[in-house]
């Protein structure tokens, strides 16, 4: 089931955030920004466990999503899919004009999703995520609403 996010879910948001990325979000940042009228999100829930979560920032017609992650053991089962659907659905609603998101160059699973549902490639920027071996590159992509 998608459900809008709420602040009660900022523990769930951070230990989520943790499995699927090096750097962890704390549940204060998560619960701060839940606060803010400019941020919105949608989570996707199975009973009580919480199994992936996409989260975007709002400015007037533009939203950038600012962290989307599936827990590994329910990935490949059209979760990410649906959650950027019904963001995407949401932001119509909303008169967003244009979605921007970064990504991983290395992260071909989730860069084939954005393609496949009309994201194109705006820019690269180098050494934008740190890691446990550096830093990596990212991609950023954009669509039109």
């Amino acid at each position: 089931m998608i459900r809008e996010i709420l602040e009660i879910d900022s523990g769930a948001l951070s230990e989520i955030h943790q499995r699927c990325f090096e750097e962890r979000w704390s549940e204060e940042s998560f619960r701060h920004m839940l606060l803010q009228r400019c941020f919105s999100g949608l989570v996707d829930e199975d009973g009580t466990v919480v199994r992936g979560f996409i989260l975007a920032n709002i400015v007037l017609d533009e939203a950038e999503i600012i962290a989307f992650c599936v827990l590994p053991e329910f990935r490949n089962r059209s979760i990410g899919r649906s959650l950027l659907d019904e963001l995407i659905k949401r932001f119509v609603k909303k008169h967003v004009k244009k979605m921007f998101l970064e990504v991983a160059k290395d992260n071909h699973e989730a860069i084939w999703l954005y393609k496949s549902m009309g994201c194109k490639e705006l820019s690269q920027r180098l050494n934008y995520y740190r890691c446990k071996r550096g830093t990596k590159d990212a991609i950023v992509l954009f669509r039109s609403l």
